[in-house]
């Protein structure tokens, strides 16, 4: 997720990029992988920032942000990268898909952005009758978009 990200920031400056994740310790994981991309440093309190020149675009937007799902709330990015997380194959809807079954939390990851919507994750966890009850907005997201010929899956 962080690799396309700057990717993309590095590619195009004028373009903001938001990473979603679901759960406060894969924000850690992905600032840590954002620190060894240059795209984030600790500061002197041992909290991880934003390195300056990811920070805002020229029109003073912010341009690149990292965080959970409430971070993220009432905000638009032009990119946005969804973290899914979870690789699983429990027999339960709740211990297979967690924060992932909360309608109103998928909704907020989904619909923050404005040209492109990329989400990493493993495919296999949302294209099945599970899936399809439990998570519907990532089944179709995966089935119609990403199984389609809108979008593609790596």
């Amino acid at each position: 997720a962080i690799r396309v990200a700057k990717e993309i920031l590095d590619e195009d400056p004028t373009l903001t990029v938001g990473v979603i994740t679901f759960y406060s310790k894969q924000v850690e994981e992905l600032y840590f992988e954002a620190q060894h991309n240059n795209l984030a440093e600790k500061d002197e309190d041992n909290e991880y920032q934003i390195i300056k020149e990811y920070v805002k675009t020229q029109n003073q937007e912010e341009r690149f942000r990292i965080g959970s799902v409430d971070a993220f709330q009432g905000k638009e990015f032009d990119v946005v990268i969804l973290s899914l997380v979870r690789s699983n194959d429990k027999s339960t809807a709740k211990s297979k898909f967690g924060f992932l079954t909360s309608y109103n939390r998928l909704n907020v990851a989904m619909s923050r952005a404005k040209k492109l919507l990329i989400a990493v994750g493993d495919e296999k966890m949302f294209k099945d009758d599970m899936a399809k009850e439990s998570v519907y907005g990532l089944y179709a997201f995966y089935k119609e978009l990403i199984g389609g010929n809108n979008g593609i899956s790596l």
